[in-house]
């Protein structure tokens, strides 16, 4: 009995082009999703970021509110730091951030205790112990678009200080911590922040909201940075150059008359720093419990993700013209204004005379600023009405 159909052929496989038909076609729906996976990830980083400055701006009106002051970007109780004077006696310090402050403001009360207890300078020395306090990483300071190589996994032996991504401004100007001249000493009079001092022992200058007459709308408090590490420092967000043109370190009338903030640009090409690894300092965000400003501050002289510039290589003398910077997209970096609100500004924000060869911009104590919107932002009393 034979059957009357003929016989079937069973189909047990793909051929080579339909296979490569297919993966062409998720070839091209990945390359299509990719950027939408990449740009909602951005997106949530950057509404992370924006949620921890939102937090520092909370923690610095309770701060406020208790002490009818902010705190100092240079303080805290002066403490020993592990050398003796000529007689023998000890050498006390204080240059604690803004943020060790604010720590009890931030439900972080038993690391703010820690921090206030040790018998140490800490952030720029002692590191075990007690000091561990210093190298404890805190991610609501850490901005999660800023990732890489040593940007927030601290070593094994705690020998890392912890980083911030958040650091206050300066306005236009540029600090330094303690010059060894005493005639290069004198405070900052235009920003939110001011971390100078008069005494290593003594702490910086502080503001209140009476300070801030341009309205605490139209103020920064602070800004980001992307946080500089050895594997990075070449990057001009990240690295700081050092260039005394562009900074001097001198008097209050010399640096107001000399400096030339637009010579810190010629030290970059395709964003990173032209010059010898020698003359790049990896400082920017990586002490948060330390109140230098060339590690834990920012003017707004030089426009976002700029490059830095200091005056020389001591981070305690060193005369800083830091720039915000970030990793987010479209060239923005978010910043905290003193009413608490957080607002973007881009590279390509105003910034006045910066670049004019005939009238370059000037760093000035008192007046409207010579750097445009930017510049505006950053003075507490420089008479202008810009806002982001």
């Amino acid at each position: 009995m034979g059957g009357g159909g003929g016989s079937r052929l069973i189909r047990e496989a793909f051929t080579l082009v339909e296979l490569l038909v297919v993966i062409a076609i998720i070839g091209l729906l990945i390359g299509l999703l990719l950027p939408a996976v990449q740009a909602a990830r951005e997106a949530a980083h950057r509404m992370s970021c924006s949620n921890n400055l939102k937090q520092i701006g909370l923690a610095l009106h309770n701060y406020h509110s208790t002490h009818n002051s902010f705190p100092p970007a240079l303080g805290g109780h002066p403490v020993w730091n592990g050398t003796t004077d000529s007689s023998g006696v000890k050498n006390l310090v204080a240059r604690r951030s803004m943020l060790v402050a604010l720590l009890a403001f931030m439900e972080l009360h038993a690391l703010h205790e820690q921090a206030y207890s040790i018998n140490s300078v800490g952030p720029s020395h002692d590191l075990t112990g007690d000091g561990k306090v210093w190298a404890t990483q805190i991610q609501g300071f850490i901005c999660p678009s800023d990732t890489g190589r040593g940007k927030s996994v601290m070593q094994a032996n705690s020998d890392t200080n912890g980083r911030t991504s958040y650091i206050p401004c300066l306005g236009d100007w540029a600090d330094s911590v303690l010059a060894a001249n005493v005639n290069r000493r004198y405070p900052n009079p235009r920003g939110f922040a001011s971390s100078t001092q008069d005494d290593q022992a003594n702490m910086s200058p502080i503001r209140s909201l009476s300070d801030i007459t341009d309205g605490t709308s139209n103020t920064i408090a602070f800004s980001e940075t992307v946080i500089s590490t050895g594997y990075d420092k070449v990057l001009a967000k990240s690295g700081t150059w050092i260039d005394a043109v562009a900074i001097p370190q001198n008097t209050k009338a010399i640096v107001m008359s000399t400096a030339n903030p637009a010579a810190c640009l010629s030290n970059v090409l395709n964003g990173e720093y032209t010059g010898t690894i020698a003359d790049i300092l990896n400082w920017k965000g990586t002490k948060w419990a330390a109140g230098h400003p060339s590690r834990t501050a920012f003017s707004t002289i030089l426009p976002p993700n700029s490059p830095s510039c200091v005056s020389q290589s001591n981070d305690a003398q060193a005369r800083t013209l830091n720039s915000a910077s970030s990793q987010h997209a479209g060239d923005i970096v978010q910043n905290l204004l003193v009413d608490g609100a957080v607002r973007p500004a881009s590279g390509a924000i105003d910034t006045g005379n910066l670049l004019n060869t005939t009238t370059p911009g000037k760093i000035k104590d008192s007046g409207e600023s010579d750097f445009g919107v930017w510049g505006a932002l950053g003075t507490i009393n420089g008479g202008e009405p810009n806002s982001l």
